[in-house]
């Protein structure tokens, strides 16, 4: 999930990153970028930065505000055990 982002209206951004927000993105097991595993697409304007936040990071930190997910999906599973 995107934790911060600089395209941000209070940093004079256009606020592009804005439906990103809520998501989760999710990690492609097989090859995908540059026959790169375990890679994934994201859209970063040109001149901003992000910071990205793994589930688990944001599942230990209930001050974060989480996006949802499906608690079946077997990808956030080891990460809710370890959290319970």
């Amino acid at each position: 999930m995107i934790l911060f982002e600089t395209d941000q209206k209070e940093f004079g951004g256009l606020e592009r990153l804005n439906p990103a927000h809520n998501t989760w993105f999710k990690v492609n097991k097989g090859k995908m970028q540059h026959n790169r595993p375990h890679s994934f697409q994201i859209y970063v304007p040109s001149r901003t930065a992000i910071v990205l936040a793994p589930f688990e990071f944001v599942a230990k930190h209930p001050e974060l505000k989480m996006p949802n997910y499906d608690i079946k999906d077997p990808l956030f599973a080891p990460y809710l055990e370890s959290i319970s």
